[in-house]
């Protein structure tokens, strides 16, 4: 095999993916390095650099450290050129939405430290009506975003560590370990679709034929 091309990275370990025939580098910067964090884009077949933007510090002690994640559930087709990406400051959280062919950024929407709790963050795309959203989640926090500007739906905080949620298409499902009560809600709009204690099954006829099985510290149930 013949090598194509060979370039020389200022970060040894850069978050990086490929779509289609481009190839995207992030890197990070951590603490009084005299570079800023950097996204880089190159031409896959050729090498050539079609793609450079820095993530600015606000202080040069400040750390910026991009990642990409993947969201959960079917990437529609105008989305399969976009890339999410997160980045972790010294005083807050910032997701991105990149597309990768027009090369710019769509929107940036940021969590302050006192919203965001420790966790993985996590992305779910929930779609309706030929709209399509993004649930993010970290800690016990969630927040709804537009895809396509990135504007808060809502937000909301789960009331203590115990509780859990499921996401299923369009619907969340909020349940405890310790609770016996079950919550069906819809996603974008937030409104109350149906509730059942551990022992009833939901009758709500907008709720779809799904089963899970949510584990309190009591019991194990199987919604169908």
């Amino acid at each position: 095999n013949k090598s194509l091309w060979e370039k020389s990275l200022i970060d040894p370990n850069p978050e990086m993916v490929i779509v289609d025939d481009k190839l995207f580098l992030f890197s990070a910067t951590i603490g009084n390095q005299k570079r800023e964090a950097t996204i880089y884009g190159y031409n896959i077949i050729n090498g050539k650099q079609i793609f450079a933007d820095e993530i600015p510090r606000k202080n040069l002690s400040d750390r910026v450290m991009p990642s990409i994640i993947t969201p959960n559930g079917n990437i529609d087709l105008k989305l399969k050129n976009m890339i999410f990406l997160y980045v972790r400051r010294d005083e807050s959280y910032e997701l991105m939405l990149f597309n990768t062919d027009k090369l710019n950024f769509v929107w940036k929407y940021t969590f302050p430290l006192t919203s965001v709790e420790e966790g993985k963050p996590l992305l779910y795309l929930v779609e309706e009506n030929n709209k399509v959203f993004i649930l993010h989640t970290k800690g016990t926090n969630l927040f709804l975003l537009s895809i396509k500007d990135g504007s808060l739906g809502w937000e909301k905080s789960l009331e203590d560590k115990s509780d859990r949620y499921l996401v299923h298409n369009n619907k969340i499902i909020f349940y405890s370990k310790e609770n016996p009560l079950i919550n069906i809600s819809n996603i974008i709009y937030n409104i109350l679709l149906s509730f059942v204690h551990n022992n009833r099954l939901p009758r709500d006829p907008t709720f779809p034929f799904y089963q899970f099985i949510p584990k309190t510290d009591h019991s194990i149930i199987t919604i169908i």
